[in-house]
């Protein structure tokens, strides 16, 4: 099965962001990445964790990708595509912030979870969780 993915999330502008399938500073450099020991979207009750530089670097995908991060609320989408046209509507339930070594953010049922660092010492990770809410074809 082709495991390639987007992510759309309106308020943020991000339209069809590229997802790698992949967790390596080459990958991150260019975009998001999902991590790998997580689920995919179209897999029942899986968590896809997906994470993203919160400045990144100039002139690459990964520049301010997920710098607003923190604005997402409660009841905001966040839409993940497919390889197959296949859509995934997820809404923002939940935002904690973790210590880098906190695996159980990547636990959890038929969720997103985008990832990134905070301000301005980096010693967290910012979570944006959201519920599975629709899926389609």
């Amino acid at each position: 099965m082709d495991k390639t993915l987007y992510l759309t999330v309106p308020k943020l502008g991000l339209q069809k962001v590229p997802i790698f399938n992949e967790v390596s500073g080459e990958k991150l450099k260019e975009s998001v990445v999902h991590v790998p020991v997580t689920g995919f979207p179209w897999q029942k009750g899986a968590n896809t964790h997906i994470a993203g530089h919160h400045i990144g670097y100039p002139g690459t995908g990964s520049s301010y990708v997920f710098c607003h991060l923190d604005r997402l609320t409660e009841g905001d989408r966040v839409t993940l595509h497919d390889a197959a046209h296949k859509k995934y509507l997820y809404r923002v339930t939940k935002k904690v912030a973790v210590s880098p070594d906190n695996m159980e953010p990547m636990d959890g049922r038929s969720l997103v979870s985008l990832q990134t660092c905070t301000l301005p010492d980096y010693k967290k990770r910012l979570i944006i969780h959201g519920e599975l809410v629709k899926n389609s074809a």
